[in-house]
């Protein structure tokens, strides 16, 4: 959690904080090469080892209730550390050996193509230059992997679940499809319009999805976990408040439970 915590806030700097700038002063690879493409290496990389440290801790909550001491011999102290080298490894290959992709204020968005919505040059000859095989198949892995692993952690959650615990399984399945859809969109999407005409409708909600797959988690968390949103409320010295939260999510549990 930590790891991806940092890959987040580095990811949202750039295609958030950065990206709309380049977008307000109209930035084409062209006009900045060298932020640019630095950008786009940084974000591509960012984005490639979320996907997979993402993966991994899916994994790892869906072994947890599954098979506890199977989950329990894979990441118990150090070992998870060790199992984090490979996103680390992901990123550094991401970062230096693909092509990374490039910001276009015509588009609002990231392309591998510089010259996308530029007169002049032919799609069809410029476009496979510029393919990143490895993005593509990062992205459709992403999009399998994560889904799976969440489906099958969502019905074990359901079929063990009593009349007691229909709160957490609500919480847990609201949790696990937000935070896989935003992530399958942008996935999906940031493929397709790397190899075909897209409406720039489509192509600004691929790019929005990215954003929120890095910053949209820090909050279902907090609207839906009430242990870390009590611990934040603590954190932040607000103890009565935490109280009174956790108080209230007592309360609503136990009137949806009867």
């Amino acid at each position: 959690m930590f790891y991806l915590g940092v890959v987040d806030f580095a990811c949202v700097l750039l295609n958030s904080i950065i990206s709309g700038y380049f977008s307000i002063m109209g930035t084409v690879y062209c006009s900045n090469e060298i932020l640019v493409y630095v950008t786009g290496c940084f974000g591509t990389a960012l984005w490639s080892t979320s996907c997979a440290a993402c993966i991994l801790l899916a994994m790892n909550r869906c072994l947890t209730v599954i098979r506890p001491r199977t989950a329990e011999w894979l990441f118990k102290g150090h070992r998870t550390s060790l199992l984090l080298l490979f996103p680390v490894a992901y990123f550094l290959y991401f970062l230096f050996f693909t092509k990374p992709l490039l910001f276009s204020s015509r588009s609002y968005a990231m392309f591998f193509n510089p010259f996308i919505d530029i007169p002049g040059y032919d799609l069809e000859i410029e476009e496979p230059k510029y393919a990143n095989i490895s993005h593509t198949f990062n992205n459709v892995a992403d999009v399998i992997l994560l889904s799976t692993t969440y489906a099958v952690f969502c019905g074990f959650i359901v079929k063990s679940s009593t009349s007691r615990t229909i709160s957490l399984q609500q919480k847990t399945f609201i949790q696990a499809t937000t935070i896989c859809g935003i992530n399958a969109t942008a996935a999906i999407i940031y493929v397709l319009m790397q190899f075909m005409p897209t409406p720039t409708v489509l192509i600004v909600i691929g790019q929005v999805a990215w954003q929120a797959s890095h910053g949209a988690p820090v909050f279902i968390y907090l609207f839906v976990n009430r242990s870390i949103r009590c611990a934040v409320l603590d954190f932040l010295g607000i103890e009565y408040i935490a109280a009174k939260v956790s108080n209230f999510t007592d309360y609503f549990s136990l009137r949806q439970s009867k």
